[in-house]
């Protein structure tokens, strides 16, 4: 029987499986899925910060970044790969001893047309991506799938957690602020623009990398987000 050591110290019997000649190549396959979740969710921390730079007039080349500030993005993308998703990227290649082990970690809920809760979130962060895009005017711009991984492996599963219910609150908790009768009138209304550049100012302030800043930023940037898709003139109701 063979023994090992863990990293406790701990000496044990190893239990040896025989692998399928074909799991090789479909475990390349799951990396690649991680990969390709890990490579999303740092393109949007890229992006943000791009458009972000755009807006201020911040030198020439919107896309350059110091080094410091792309490993806490690093970071940050990483950590907002839940376990979830990698087991969903590696269910198929049956390395789990059984099924409740991948039932309890993949999320299995489907919606009406379908669609996985793991699927849902993939698409809406893709079309934040494309949105994301567009403000920055790029030309020719390649599929976010054909960017992210290649074409055999695009069926990747990639959730990404959403922050919903404390945006309810902040928003909540502003129209309280506004409708209370003891609330010092403001003698001056911040402009549309304003806004936008008070929440850029207050995300830079934020470590993404720091678990505690997270859920703060996540707000941030959703309020721009609703602040930067608000109609302002007549001609943008109709696009």
């Amino acid at each position: 029987m063979l023994r090992a050591i863990n990293i406790y110290g701990e000496s044990g019997p190893v239990e040896v499986e025989a692998m399928n000649k074909a799991l090789p190549d479909v475990k390349k396959r799951m990396d690649a899925g991680v990969i390709a979740a890990f490579k999303q969710r740092y393109l949007r921390y890229h992006l943000r910060n791009a458009i972000d730079c755009d807006e201020r007039r911040d030198g020439f080349n919107i896309y350059k970044v110091d080094q410091l500030t792309v490993m806490r993005w690093l970071v940050a993308a990483w950590n907002e790969i839940s376990s979830t998703t990698i087991a969903n990227c590696f269910s198929p290649t049956w390395l789990f001893s059984t099924e409740s082990v991948i039932s309890s970690a993949v999320e299995v809920k489907r919606s009406k047309d379908g669609a996985t809760e793991v699927e849902e979130e993939e698409s809406e962060l893709e079309q934040e991506l494309i949105a994301q895009l567009k403000k920055l005017r790029v030309r020719d711009t390649m599929k976010i799938s054909e960017f992210l991984d290649p074409i055999e492996e695009d069926e990747t599963a990639q959730p990404e957690l959403t922050d919903n219910e404390i945006l309810k609150e902040v928003l909540e908790a502003d129209e309280e602020e506004e409708n209370s009768e003891d609330a010092v009138p403001v003698a001056e209304k911040f402009t549309r623009t304003e806004k936008i550049n008070l929440l850029r100012d207050a995300c830079s302030l934020l470590d993404v990398s720091q678990e505690s800043h997270q859920a703060a930023y996540k707000v941030l940037r959703s309020l721009q987000l609703d602040l930067r898709n608000t109609p302002t003139t007549l001609d943008m109701w109709f696009k």
